[in-house]
């Protein structure tokens, strides 16, 4: 064989530089593809993940699971760790008065001052004849009966005691003074009701702790007015008369 024939024999079919640039070619479109795969992804993923992370945050809130706690939980907890409240207990008076007035309040809450003036006012008139006490209470005191014979509801904001009473007839008016600003109860109301059980406990002799007759403690509205008039009785059943042939039937 000539030399030439064998060095047409020994060349390579294809080029080493070809051949190159052909591998190089297909890692820059793989690596297109690859980039271009991501990029779609990211546009339908990043959404998903988003809607289902705020899924699950309006469903954990919803049901207070983590990272929402439990507000009663919370509420709880804080109660728990709070320090314990409190209570104010002030008295004045003689000890051995016969007309005694509790105001008991909640611990968190405080007296209406146009409570304390009542009460402050019947002790300024009658100094020796009249105790009164200001209690600060709370629902843990009232659920173990701490304040027994008296009594304060969670409902309760303040209520007055009178000798260990809070609901009174007054002219046949029915007066609650367990709740006494929630049932719209008038200063002039709280007085009649003072000078009642003042009478009851010193007689009727004695000048009243009120003057009500004074401008000060004048009726203030039309409902005041008619609170001061008594409770007409009942009129009296009329009686039925049935007669009948062989009988006669009356009822009352």
């Amino acid at each position: 064989m000539s030399e030439k024939g064998q060095d047409r024999s020994s060349r390579p079919l294809f080029d080493g530089n070809l051949r190159k640039e052909n591998v190089q070619e297909q890692e820059r479109n793989w690596s297109n593809e690859v980039s271009q795969r991501w990029k779609r992804s990211l546009v339908y993923v990043i959404p998903a993940v988003i809607l289902l992370v705020a899924l699950w945050l309006g469903l954990a809130h919803h049901f207070h699971t983590f990272p929402f706690p439990d507000e009663w939980e919370l509420a709880l907890e804080k109660e728990k760790n709070a320090p314990p409240p409190v209570t104010v207990k002030i008295e004045k008076g003689n000890e051995n008065a016969k007309l005694k007035i509790v105001v008991l309040y909640k611990v968190d809450g405080k007296i209406p001052e146009q409570i304390k003036k009542i009460i402050e006012e019947a002790f300024d008139t009658k100094p020796s004849e009249i105790h009164y006490t200001y209690r600060s209470v709370t629902e843990e005191q009232s659920d173990r009966g701490e304040l027994e014979p008296l009594e304060m509801s969670h409902d309760d904001e303040i209520s007055i005691w009178i000798n260990e009473k809070c609901n009174f007839d007054y002219l046949g008016h029915d007066v609650d003074l367990l709740n006494p600003i929630l049932s719209n109860v008038s200063e002039r109301r709280i007085k009649q009701v003072i000078n009642q059980e003042y009478a009851k406990v010193y007689g009727k002799n004695r000048p009243p702790v009120f003057d009500l007759n004074a401008p000060e403690n004048a009726p203030k509205n039309e409902i005041e007015i008619e609170e001061d008039k008594p409770v007409p009785p009942p009129p009296p059943k009329e009686e039925l008369h049935l007669q009948l042939p062989g009988m006669d039937i009356r009822s009352k």
